[in-house]
């Protein structure tokens, strides 16, 4: 009677123990690689709506191509500028929710429809560990065309993985 007692004893605290070792560890962000930047062509698959921007709304891109590196940039309607880059971490294929900004040169970027100037935009992009992004910018309006450094940056809640730079200059035509 006692040895069963004991074997049920030791099969009730064995249950919760395996059940715990169950649950997948959280996600983890390690860091950001940024490994092309500078100009790009691509088609405008669509547009999502997206408050705190310049423009309240953000373009869905197809067709991402490289055209080249470098981080000046003239300030030209259809120029599209950004970057792409790996989220490292484990697990591999998890998604995680991070943080993009956008900060504006001063004295802001103002929208005349709207008449809110913004020196920072900020959104949420779901995204999966493993897995290469685009992050950028095209120029839709001429009073988007404002000179001086645009960073941008991703977070991990407080942690601040990646900063690109660009530096935003008046056409030469």
């Amino acid at each position: 009677m006692r040895t069963v007692l004991s074997l049920l004893l030791l099969a009730a605290l064995a249950g919760p123990v395996h059940a715990q070792s169950q649950v997948p560890a959280p996600p983890r962000v390690e860091r950001i690689d940024v490994y092309e930047l500078g100009l790009y062509r691509a088609d405008v698959a669509g547009r999502e709506r997206a408050l705190g921007t310049a423009t309240g709304a953000r373009s869905v891109l197809s067709n991402i191509e490289h055209v080249k590196t470098t981080t000046e940039i003239e300030a030209k309607p259809g120029t599209h500028f950004g970057f792409r880059y790996r989220v490292d971490g484990r697990p591999n294929g998890r998604e995680v929710p991070l943080t993009a900004v956008l900060l504006y040169p001063q004295p802001g970027v103002k929208n005349p429809t709207t008449g809110n100037t913004i020196v920072r935009a900020e959104h949420t992009l779901r995204l999966k560990i493993g897995n290469t992004s685009y992050r950028g910018y095209v120029f839709e309006h001429e009073w988007e065309l404002v000179p001086g450094t645009w960073t941008f940056e991703l977070w991990d809640g407080e942690r601040k993985l990646s900063s690109q730079s660009f530096e935003i200059v008046r056409a030469k035509d």
